[in-house]
């Protein structure tokens, strides 16, 4: 549970910071945001089948969050429908 912990801390900081850079610049950066809201949402489903509802209710609230507050401050769009690229 440590290790798991630390991945979410950690990917929970690289969103973050990646909300901290210039506007012009954070768009590109929507693939870590991508990266590490999954491996948020990973660790949340490891929890939940291991039984331990309170560390995954607190994961998925806090991914909730960061990622309603990436979708207001940067442009998701692009990692949406996949392919077109």
């Amino acid at each position: 549970k440590a290790l798991a912990e630390k991945m979410v801390r950690n990917s929970e900081d690289d969103i973050n910071y990646i909300l901290s850079v210039p506007e012009g610049k954070r768009d590109v950066l929507a693939g870590d945001v991508q990266r590490d809201a999954t491996i948020i949402n990973v660790m949340a489903g490891l929890a939940k089948n291991a039984g331990d509802t309170d560390t995954y209710r607190k994961w998925d609230a806090k991914l909730n969050m960061l990622t309603k507050r990436a979708a207001e401050h940067m442009n998701l769009q692009s990692l949406q429908g996949g392919g077109g690229q």
